[in-house]
């Protein structure tokens, strides 16, 4: 069976040296949809324009408004787990070597979760809990296919320095760019940032601004004057003022969108996206 493991890429347009279009837009990828997956990209890659603005390669879970801020709609691979068998751990102070490559691949077992198809947690996460050390931190780079429930072998981007013995905790994570939506509104889910265009189903591939100029419809009311700067997810995606978020419940959020870019309020305005730079 093919693999696609790997690790995220990101492609900085237009830098010195470059020649791009002069009769043409240079970006229009980025205002496109598919059902296919590019095969030079994975969710989670990064496009950087030279203007700042940052894109982001991501799946939809539903619909995607282009209008507002589209969220993370996934949880955790399964409930808390353990380590199936001991690690091998590269010693800190010396180089990583082929014969420590063990230590790079983790068996999990002990959870409940659903059917697993080949790298798809590439992109995700684990936290391994060991009883010796620190809680280590990895990203994911792809796992084998496992059955639901079953025990399923994660691969990781870099070594663990501390060794895991059987029986240790262990969490894993999706990656979060392969399931985003604007269709729960909820302020339980936080935004990813605002769709390059819309999406209208899901399972589509898609691009997602996360930080520089961009527009997002404001709550007009909640911004109490010209300084009134901070702008605030709302569950529907649009921004709000920190006035309106200071009396948090309902619709309002504590996750910060940026903040205006134009002088005052009622030009656009536009927002400075501050998600993911």
């Amino acid at each position: 069976m093919s693999s696609d493991r790997g690790k995220a890429k990101v492609n900085y347009l237009s830098r010195e040296g470059l020649v791009g279009h002069t009769d043409a837009p240079d970006w229009s990828f980025l205002y496109t949809t598919s059902t296919v997956k590019d095969p030079d990209r994975w969710p989670g890659d990064r496009v950087v324009l030279p203007d700042g603005r940052v894109f982001r390669y991501a799946k939809s879970s539903g619909l995607c408004n282009d209008e507002t801020a589209v969220e993370f709609t996934l949880a955790e691979v399964q409930t808390y787990g353990t380590v199936a068998t001991t690690t091998v751990a590269r010693t800190k102070d010396t180089a990583f070597t082929p014969d420590q490559s063990r230590s790079n691949s983790i068996v999990i077992t002990g959870g409940i979760h659903a059917v697993l198809t080949q790298d798809q947690l590439r992109g995700g996460y684990v936290i391994c809990y060991g009883s010796v050390g620190p809680a280590q931190f990895r990203g994911l780079i792809g796992n084998d296919v496992a059955a639901a429930n079953a025990n399923f072998t994660v691969y990781l981007d870099a070594a663990l320095v501390t060794q895991l013995t059987a029986g240790a905790g262990i969490e894993a994570f999706y990656n979060p760019w392969t399931a985003l939506s604007s269709a729960n509104n909820t302020v339980a889910c936080s935004k990813a940032g605002m769709p390059a265009t819309p999406v209208d189903a899901s399972g589509k591939y898609f691009w997602v601004q996360t930080w520089g100029p961009v527009w997002c419809p404001p709550t007009n009311a909640s911004f109490a004057d010209d300084n009134d700067r901070g702008a605030y997810w709302r569950a529907s995606g649009a921004i709000e003022g920190e006035i309106a978020n200071a009396s948090k419940g309902g619709s309002n959020s504590t996750q910060y969108a940026g903040f205006l870019l134009t002088k005052g309020f009622t030009a656009g305005p536009l927002l400075m996206l501050q998600v993911s730079p």
